[in-house]
């Protein structure tokens, strides 16, 4: 069997990506994705135009309910915290997020994963109420069946960081990229707040996971632990790296660092190491009206 796919390259998917890691069972055609791996999201969603992806999980919540042509195996590909990505305009008077109450506030499309963690997490600790304020976006969704909630407004094409810099919006969720005039950071110190929620909750926020098509595993029950597998066994190559004192790359340098934060393994893989983030995804995704119900774990994978 020969699976289509696309993926990114991380220092733990390496091996997968140059062939030095086989999968068991199955051959693998990786498809290259241009500019970046966001580019195949809508594609799988809307086309299933691989047999498995890597996919922002909000982005497959979000299509829960209108579709069961896809499940997922709990690969975590990338996950970062999201305070260092909201900003705001310098005359808004927003000092804390609970200024944001109310507000208008800008992102790219409503259900991006690192904007979800990040409503879900001010929501948690600093006060935010998302539900009263007005989520302006550029973009189509990558779920076609996904239904806005009504503090949506839809401005397609928006320059979106230009309407933070003139105050058109209070702030921005993910759409600054190094300056801007009459911008700032909300968090002035945006580490020492990543310390401080993970030392309070224990959980690191994580955005993209495998999926693949449902049809893929009613055909071999067996192909979801074997691709789990294929991934793990890329990992484990990656941290035999990091153990063997040898020189890095950048890259692999900044997921070592992670390790003083996270703890000895940084791309935790599985629902145990991950369940306390998982649970709160979930959790999120629910108050956030992205999925209808309080999904369970296992009711996303495979």
């Amino acid at each position: 069997m020969q699976l289509s796919a696309a993926l990114s390259s991380y220092p733990y998917t390496a091996g997968l990506l140059d062939g030095t890691i086989k999968p068991e069972g199955f051959g693998i055609d990786f498809v290259p994705v241009e500019p970046s791996i966001v580019a195949a999201f809508r594609g799988m969603m809307r086309g299933l135009e691989f047999d498995f992806a890597e996919l922002g999980i909000t982005s497959y919540l979000a299509g829960f309910d209108d579709s069961d042509a896809l499940t997922s195996i709990p690969v975590f590909l990338a996950g970062s915290f999201p305070f260092r990505t909201i900003h705001v305009n310098l005359n808004a008077g927003v000092e804390c997020p609970q200024d944001l109450n109310g507000r208008r506030v800008a992102c790219r499309t409503y259900t991006v994963t690192s904007v979800v963690w990040a409503r879900g997490m001010l929501a948690d600790r600093y006060g935010l109420d998302p539900d009263s304020i007005t989520w302006v976006i550029n973009d189509e969704e990558h779920s076609a069946g996904f239904v806005w909630p009504k503090n949506v407004e839809y401005v397609p094409g928006a320059d979106l960081a230009g309407m933070v810099a003139t105050g058109e919006v209070a702030a921005g969720f993910g759409v600054i990229r190094g300056e801007a005039e009459n911008v700032r950071p909300l968090f002035s110190d945006p580490e020492a707040e990543e310390r401080r929620w993970y030392a309070a909750t224990g959980i690191f926020p994580i955005n993209h996971s495998i999926v693949l098509k449902a049809a893929l595993i009613d055909a071999d029950e067996g192909l979801a632990g074997r691709l789990f597998d294929y991934f793990d066994a890329g990992k484990a190559a990656f941290m035999a790296r990091l153990a063997a004192g040898i020189d890095l790359t950048p890259a692999e340098i900044a997921l070592a660092e992670m390790r003083a934060l996270l703890g000895p393994d940084p791309v935790p893989y599985g629902i145990e190491p991950t369940r306390p983030s998982l649970e709160a995804l979930l959790r999120y995704s629910f108050e956030q009206h992205i999925t209808r119900d309080h999904l369970a774990i296992e009711d996303i994978f495979a």
